[in-house]
């Protein structure tokens, strides 16, 4: 864990409470000043840290950015994202991101997740609208074990959990439409991108892609009446970091059952 990671986990610890330097200082071996260059790193990505010359620090308030720090914050799975959570402010697509880690190596359960995607995909080719910090535009990497035949599985499979883990956050009514949409109020609300990496009949890797539209945006001309969002829906403020882990720990439990 990184050491401005270990320090945020302390102030998440005591956030009703201050915490001082030389706690800090005494946990991770290093100097106040090595210790205040982490702080400024902290508020540097969002976190409103007060500091106070005799009683340390204090945790006043997270950014609402899908930062590793946040998914990570109560996430309950075995494996995926607990090592590898790649942040991007801005990409061109998170699939496209994860098939380029895939095939130089990286692990089951590496985790792209991004705030605004400039070329989203979707199915057959198609742009998927990514407002920034509008949305979860996530990716994951798989190395599952079965033969190629049976990947096609991976697509229905991760909607009916997005699904289940939607409707369990939210309490919308969510439907499927075959294959891949997200369906609420008879709009779309989120969708699956499922790209495999192969070799023979055997399959090197998949990367399941998932675009959900999370809070109130703009509609686009060309998709009112067809999309929506969770805030549009229910006019409420949900968690985009608590969808996040929710998603992860359903769709992590029932892939290790497919395997």
């Amino acid at each position: 864990m990184a050491v401005k990671d270990i320090i945020l986990e302390m102030l998440k610890v005591h956030q009703d409470d201050w915490t001082s330097g030389e706690e800090l200082s005494l946990r991770l071996k290093m100097s106040r000043a090595a210790v205040w260059k982490h702080i400024v790193k902290l508020r540097n990505d969002g976190y409103e840290i007060e500091a106070s010359t005799r009683k340390g620090y204090q945790l006043r308030g997270a950014p609402s950015l899908l930062l590793p720090a946040e998914i990570r914050d109560g996430l309950k799975t075995s494996v995926w994202g607990k090592r590898d959570i790649v942040y991007h402010p801005e990409t061109a697509s998170t699939n496209t991101d994860a098939k380029i880690l895939a095939t130089q190596g990286a692990p089951e359960g590496t985790i792209i997740i991004a705030e605004h995607q400039t070329r989203g995909r979707g199915r057959l080719g198609r742009n998927w609208y990514s407002p920034r910090s509008r949305g979860i535009y996530i990716s994951v990497i798989i190395r599952p074990r079965f033969s190629l035949q049976d990947a096609p599985i991976l697509t229905p499979l991760t909607a009916v959990v997005t699904a289940e883990a939607l409707a369990e956050e939210t309490g919308l009514k969510v439907l499927l439409k075959w294959p891949n949409d997200i369906m609420v109020s008879g709009m779309k609300i989120g969708g699956i991108l499922t790209e495999i990496g192969s070799e023979m009949d055997r399959v090197d890797f998949a990367v399941i892609g998932l675009g959900l539209n999370v809070h109130r945006w703009g509609v686009p001309e060309d998709l009112k009446g067809k999309a929506t969002s969770i805030e549009l829906e229910t006019s409420r403020r949900i968690s985009r970091a608590g969808l996040v882990r929710s998603y992860l720990g359903k769709l992590e439990t029932v892939y290790e059952h497919q395997k």
